[in-house]
Formats: structure tokens, C-alpha cells, sequence
């Protein structure tokens, strides 16, 4: 799951939730019986909609859908269901769902039964009745579904240590000692045959009539399948045209869905399903305007191989059987990190510590998501304490895996942007040694280089790495375009643009390219092509006053409009402008610790800024010279040839003062 990619680029917003994030993964996890004890309790609102035999089950909106009418199920009778599902075939206790669906309080033995009796009344909403609800005698309740019950070779797989007297003995043993603190890790046992990866695409259904849906629909599954080819994910044949029936070509996975045009929007409505027991493991909903549908389909097949493409790569990463609870927290959470939504993350990644605290991903990813969760926060104690946190997950994750490459990314970025340079390169090249094809790795440290001062080596990693075949790899290519503009200037990067499939980064891309790279006058133009609707008018007015000031520098100070832009477009804008004494006033303003960085300093238009004497000092107050100095990684800067000073004297110089310096 910790196959992410981050969106920050993209501005994910605000985080919420901040203060309900820090919760630590292990504090309440010693199972009190085999089986359904390892689970959590039941959210709704993140529950992901499943089939279970002939009615959908939508937790999240309350309600089940049977042909075509809706059903509403009362809270507490759904959140048994569900519990009952994951089971997967298993019993579940009358303590178990008391602890889980009441939060522990003290329930009747009638009220338990009420609800019971209103799970199996949903059941016989449909003849044949979609599922079997057995109570097994002084112990709880088993779910079976309809269609697989007439065979136990094709009821759903139950966890080994209820098949195994053997296995449960030793399950017990060995989470005695999780419960004890000490370390541990269950052996992988053999993968199934049908854990293959292969996807089976049915074609999308239209849901109006006319001719532009169905259109989008017939191109929907193809984007998706397109897709799934660029990650390398195998697909297998549509055996049956629609979603109800059997999966073909043996694959693992099946997704289904719908397209429909309401009130002129488009809407795509994905849904993955498991194959053998038609469970829907992650679903997701995407609309954009009518009129702008190009590319509509592509950028749906992306995002979908990325979600699947997050999960198969840990798998192979730590092969282990995966029943479909555990397979669809694991997609949700990974689209979760996809999206920048981290107080989500971290939610089901707590409920896979909990379901398979076994596994090094989901202590991985609770580590990455409450890293960015420090990062958006301003409270310097607050933030410190969720990094402890997290690096007391990410070694977790390699106690289990010594060798797992995303532990060693949570732990590189456990440290503050703009310091501890020298640590976080470390772990972030341990993690690319151990992982090549790790793309948030080649992201993280493409950043350490660029806050770094090493440009070039940033351009060439960021090349090598949208060589690749993954589908999140639109990190690296921002990147890459942006590196080029910067070395090469506009014209060769604009020839890059073309190869990017979003629109959205594309114009994205083109804006920064006006900006900053263009000559003035022509940037004006074209910024005025390439602005958003949500682009506020004081936004537009800053970068068109910016650039009538670049074309008869020097001009003081920055229009009022651009009060609010980050930091580093500050200085980068003054510098232009030929403000130097401006831009280090803007570069020695106190700024908490999260949202400063030192990327702008090594950009083009700040040579000068470079050059003037103040900037070694500003330097080595943030600690750049010492990292330099101490590691031997100089910035490119450092050999130009009209460069005023010498970057390896300065340094020496400041660590001569340093230790002349009578201690505190």
C-alpha cells in the first residue's frame, strides 16, 4: 500500500483531522480469540461497497440495492453485516460484535438477537435468499453466501488457523508474543493460484441512450485497459459482456462500470471487484464537464492502474495470501496516498496493522502518511511528536522486512524539509538500492537534490525515471519539464509538454514555462491563454504586474497582490526584478520550520542573488554549508567559472570561526 505517490505539487489542501491522526497503530491490538478478534471496529463511511450474492451493499449511503429497488438498513444492522463479511466464511462471536458494533458497552443477549434477526431478514429479501446466517451453538454467527454454499470447495476462504488445529496453535503462540512487545513474523505461507493479478475489464455501461454516452462508455474500459498495458498490468478476456457474470481467463480481479452525462457533466463510476466472490474491493467516482471529456477516459485508466499497481507491487514485494478484507483496505488506502489524503491513509492503515500486523506495508504507510500530516502542521511539538511516531512504525515495518524499501522512504522523510539533508539522502538512496522501480523514492530525491544546490544530477535522475512503464510516474515528468526549462530554456521544454497525457499538468506546465522562462512580454500573452476559472483576479494582476516590472528592471518591492504567494516564488520574483536587498530580507524572514525550503535559491534567476556576498552566510545559518562541506556534495553553482568567490573556502572559513567559538 505504501506504493505511493505524492500530489503535493498539485496542492492537496488542507489536512483535517490533524490532532485525530496521531494515534499509535499498537495500543489496543492483542486478539482475543482465532480469527475475527484481529479485527477493527466498523466505520461505515470508509467501508467499501461489496455484492454479497444477489443484492449490492453500500455501507457508506446505508443502504443495499436488490434489481432495482433500495433498501435502507439501520446503521447497526449494516455494521454486523459487514463484520459478518469480512469473516470471509468464518464464525464470529456474540463478544466480537458487541465489542465492535456497540464499542463494548454493555448490550442484552435480545438485543444482539434483534439485530441478528434483522441481518437474516435482509437475506430473504431475495429468493433464493442471497446468504445463510448460522448461528454455531455457545460460540456466535457465520455468514455464507447462497452461491457458494452448495460447495465447501467454493465457500470463502476461511483463515487457515480455523482449518488447521495445528496453525491455530501456533497462532496463538505467536501473537502471546506481539502481545508481549517482542519481534516477530509470520511465515508467508503459499500463494493460491488465483492470486495472479490478472484484471478482467467488462465493457462500461452506458446509462443514457444517446450517442455521446454510449460513445464514452465504449472508450472507458478501453482507456482502462490502456492503462493497465502502460503499469504492466496483464489483463485477461471479457468472457460475458456484462458484470454480473462469471470472471474470464482466470483473473484475480474484475472491474465493472457505468457512464452517464447528468445535467452536463460527465460521470465514469469504476468499481474492482474480486473475481471469486464478487466483493467490491474499491470503487471510485469521477465527473468532469460535459464539453471537456477529452482524455476523460486515459486519465480514469491511470488512476486505476495506480491504485492496482500500489497494491500487486507489495504484494510481490512480501507475497502473502490476502483474503478480500484485507485486499480492499489495501486498495483504499493506497488510493488514499494517491490523492494526498493522509488522515485517510493512516485510518486504514491502522485497520491493516490490525488485520495483518504481519504485513511491513500497512506500518509503512501509517509511517509516510503521518509524515505528511507533520508537514501541514505549524505546531513545531506537534509535528515532531507524529515524526516519532512515524519512525517508530517505518521500524516496525523493517523488523518484519529488513529489506522493504518504503520503510526506508518513511524514514527519510520523517526528517523536516529544508534540514537534515545528509539523513534524508541516505535513507532515500537506500530505499532506490533496495527498490529501483520505487517511484516516490526517485520523487524524494529529486527534492533533496534541487534543495541541495545539485541541479544536474536532479535532471538526470528525474530522466531515468520517467523512462519507466508506471502510471504515477506524473511526478518525475513535472519534474523533468521543469529541470529542462531551467537548463535548456523554454523552447526544448515546451517540446516535452507533448509528452504529457494530462491535460490538467499539461497547462499546468505551460503556465510555469510563461512565467518564469518565457521573455516578459510573451509570457503576459500567454498566461492570459492558460488561466483557470478559479485563478482569483489578485493572482492574475500579480504575475502581469511581475512581468511588466521584469521588462524594465530594477524595481522595488513586489505588488501588493502577491502577498500571498509562497515564499520562494517571493524571492524568485525580487530577484528578477533586480531587488536583490528585497529578496534576502524575503529569505531571512522567520517562517515555521515545515513550509520552508531552499529549492528557489538554486534556480536561475537567482545567479545574482547567488553571487552577492550575503549568500553564503544565509547558507550556513540553514545549514547547507555544512552539508556540503562535511559530505563533499557541492552544489553546481559552486564550479561557474564567473562566480565571485571560492565555496570551499567560505566553508572552511566558517568552520574555523565555528570552532574558535568558546563553548555555551
Amino acid at each position: 500500500m505504501s506504493r505511493w505517490s505524492s500530489k503535493d505539487r498539485r496542492g492537496a489542501g488542507p489536512f483535517p483531522d490533524r490532532r485525530g491522526t496521531s494515534a499509535r497503530p499498537f495500543q489496543d491490538f492483542c486478539p482475543m480469540s482465532a480469527g475475527h478478534e484481529a479485527a477493527m471496529g466498523v466505520d461505515l463511511a470508509l467501508e467499501a461497497d461489496f455484492v454479497l450474492g444477489s443484492i449490492q451493499v453500500r455501507p457508506s449511503a446505508g443502504r443495499i440495492l436488490i434489481a432495482d429497488r433500495t433498501v435502507r438498513v439501520e446503521p447497526r444492522v449494516m455494521q454486523v453485516l459487514v463484520l459478518l463479511v469480512r469473516a470471509a466464511g468464518g464464525t464470529v462471536t456474540r463478544d466480537t460484535l458487541v465489542a465492535l458494533c456497540w464499542g463494548g458497552r454493555i448490550v442484552s443477549d435480545d438485543a444482539v438477537s434483534r439485530i441478528i434477526a434483522k441481518v437474516r431478514a435482509l437475506a430473504r429479501l431475495t429468493d433464493p435468499p442471497a446468504f445463510a446466517l448460522e448461528t454455531v451453538p455457545k460460540v456466535g454467527f457465520q455468514l455464507i453466501v447462497a452461491d457458494t454454499a452448495a460447495t465447501a470447495e467454493n465457500q470463502p476462504s476461511r483463515p487457515i488457523w480455523l482449518r488447521r488445529p495445528r496453525a491455530l496453535a501456533a497462532t496463538v503462540a505467536i501473537l502471546a508474543l506481539v502481545c508481549a512487545g517482542l519481534v516477530w513474523r509470520i511465515v508467508s505461507l503459499p500463494i493460491p493460484p488465483h492470486q495472479n493479478g490478472r484484471v478482467e475489464v467488462v465493457a462500461f455501461e452506458a446509462l443514457q441512450s444517446d450517442a455521446q454516452t454510449r460513445r464514452l462508455a465504449s472508450t472507458m474500459s478501453a482507456g482502462i485497459v490502456r492503462g493497465l498495458a502502460r503499469a504492466g498490468i496483464e489483463t485477461a478476456p471479457a468472457a460475458v459482456p456484462k458484470a454480473d457474470g462469471p470472471a474470464g481467463g482466470g483473473a484475480e480481479f474484475r472491474i465493472t462500470g457505468t457512464v452517464e452525462r447528468p445535467d452536463g457533466r460527465a460521470t465514469a463510476s469504476v468499481q474492482l471487484l474480486d473475481s471469486r466472490s464478487g466483493v467490491v474491493l474499491w470503487s471510485m467516482r469521477d465527473e468532469r464537464p460535459a464539453g471537456a471529456v477529452a482524455g476523460f477516459e486515459d486519465a480514469t485508466g491511470e488512476h486505476v492502474a495506480s491504485v492496482l499497481q500500489c497494491m500487486l507491487e507489495d504484494r510481490r514485494a512480501y507475497p502473502t495470501v490476502m483474503d478480500a478484507a484485507t485486499l480492499g483496505n489495501y486498495f483504499n488506502g493506497c488510493e488514499a496516498m494517491l490523492v494526498g489524503a493522509y488522515p485517510r491513509a493512516v485510518e486504514f492503515a491502522r485497520r491493516l496493522v490490525r488485520q495483518r500486523p504481519d504485513l511491513p506495508g500497512p506500518h509503512a504507510v501509517y509511517a509516510i502518511a503521518l509524515n505528511h500530516i507533520a508537514w501541514s502542521t505549524d505546531d513545531e511539538a506537534e509535528a515532531e511528536a507524529l515524526r516519532r511516531e512515524a519512525r517508530a512504525s517505518a521500524r516496525k515495518a523493517l523488523d518484519i522486512h529488513p529489506r522493504y524499501a518504503e520503510a526506508y522512504q518513511a524514514l527519510a522523510i520523517s526528517h523536516p524539509h529544508g534540514r537534515d539533508w545528509g539523513a534524508r539522502e541516505d535513507y532515500v538512496q537506500r530505499a532506490r538500492a533496495l527498490d529501483p522501480n520505487f517511484t516516490p523514492a526517485h520523487l524524494y530525491y529529486i527534492s533533496i537534490l534541487r534543495e541541495t544546490g545539485r541541479v544536474r544530477r536532479a535532471r538526470a535522475v528525474a530522466a531515468a525515471a520517467v523512462t519507466g512503464a508506471d502510471p504515477r510516474l506524473g511526478g518525475a515528468l513535472f519534474e523533468a519539464v521543469q529541470l529542462r526549462a531551467e537548463m535548456d530554456g523554454a523552447a526544448a521544454a515546451l517540446s516535452e509538454v507533448n509528452r504529457v497525457r494530462d491535460p490538467g499538468m499539461a497547462r499546468a506546465l505551460r503556465r510555469q514555462i510563461a512565467l518564469w522562462h518565457l521573455p516578459p512580454s510573451e509570457g503576459r500573452a500567454t498566461l492570459l491563454t492558460l488561466f483557470e476559472p478559479h485563478h482569483a483576479p489578485p493572482y492574475r494582476a500579480c504575475l502581469d504586474k511581475h512581468l511588466a516590472a521584469v521588462e524594465r528592471p530594477p524595481v522595488r518591492g513586489l505588488p501588493a497582490e502577491c502577498a500571498r504567494l509562497p515564499r520562494g516564488w517571493r524571492i524568485r520574483m525580487l530577484a528578477r526584478q533586480g531587488d536583490l536587498d528585497g529578496a534576502f530580507v524575503e529569505a531571512n524572514r522567520p517562517e515555521p520550520a515545515p513550509s520552508y525550503t531552499t529549492v528557489h535559491f538554486f534556480q536561475p534567476e537567482l545567479k545574482a542573488f547567488r553571487a552577492d556576498p550575503r549568500f553564503m552566510p544565509l547558507a550556513n545559518r540553514l545549514g547547507l554549508v555544512d552539508f556540503w562541506r562535511s559530505t563533499g556534495r557541492w552544489p553546481d553553482f559552486c564550479s561557474e567559472p564567473d562566480l565571485p568567490y571560492d565555496c570551499r573556502a567560505v566553508a572552511a572559513g566558517f568552520a574555523t570561526d565555528a570552532a574558535r567559538k568558546p563553548a555555551s
